[in-house]
């Protein structure tokens, strides 16, 4: 059975787990590797492309969104002010606000930002920036930066928000390859658990295979979720229950009868 038959099998049949623990290891990284991918290019990869690209990408971004600026002197200059709120209860919120012809950064209080876990604020010489629970406030004229405006500013650093980003994806990347094995292997210790439970003998190395193909449905599921309009409270609780469950259901079926015709 191939790895794409494996992944319908591994939604709705529960005896072909006990195949799924005979797999090779090449085989049962590789499955994991293709979940693991899957997710990065349909949770990150395809909605930031889906945001860029209608925009003309980050270069088309820069030059066109990006209000015409001067900083020099210690003296910040905008076009026009610039202000934009995202509150998410459950991710925390985002404030900026920018405008060089009041004094904001006297205006707004902590007690103000409470609502936001990160605030960037810049008037003509000051700036204040938030970072959790953190609230820093500086002067331009204290940490001296230098001359720029936005031509400069999209020459010589739209190249290396570029790399930032490719390399932004590769760490992300390797975080998820590295997060999924990590969450397989704690599975496979939760799935000893059950083992002993169920009173079925399986070697951790079998649990660790089962626990690979037990993500299947909750990575589908959290993919569906990244493009849904809706929140579902303690889907992360929700989406772990269902490893559980296919565990569960995986382990059990390993303690059965061979399937006939498995490697056929």
């Amino acid at each position: 059975m191939n790895i794409f038959a494996e992944m319908i099998h591994a939604v709705y049949d529960f005896r072909s787990y006990k195949g799924f623990a005979k797999n090779s290891w090449p085989k049962v990284l590789l499955y994991g590797l293709m979940l693991a991918v899957l997710s990065l290019l349909l949770t990150f990869v395809l909605p930031v492309t889906a945001v860029l690209a209608p925009l003309g990408g980050l270069d088309h971004i820069m030059e066109e969104e990006l209000p015409d600026f001067a900083f020099s002197d210690g003296e910040l200059r905008v076009e026009k002010p610039v202000e934009y709120k995202q509150y998410d209860r459950l991710q925390g919120g985002i404030y900026l606000n920018i405008d060089t012809n009041r004094p904001l950064t006297e205006e707004i209080s902590d007690v103000d930002l409470l609502a936001y876990d990160r605030v960037l604020i810049l008037d003509a010489h000051n700036a204040l920036i938030k970072n959790g629970k953190d609230v820093i406030r500086l002067s331009y004229k204290d940490i001296k930066l230098g001359d720029l405006d936005k031509e400069t500013a999209v020459k010589e650093i739209l190249p290396y928000v570029q790399i930032g980003m490719w390399a932004a994806l590769i760490l992300v990347g390797w975080f998820s390859l590295l997060g999924f094995f990590l969450g397989a292997l704690f599975m496979a210790a939760v799935g000893s658990l059950m083992a002993s439970m169920l009173r079925t003998r399986m070697p951790f190395g079998s649990l660790f295979k089962l626990s690979v193909y037990s993500r299947t449905v909750p990575i589908l599921l959290n993919i569906l979720y990244t493009w849904i309009p809706v929140t579902i409270p303690f889907f992360s609780v929700i989406n772990f229950g269902l490893s559980v469950f296919y565990l569960w259901k995986g382990i059990q079926a390993a303690g059965q009868e061979p399937l006939d015709g498995w490697d056929r």
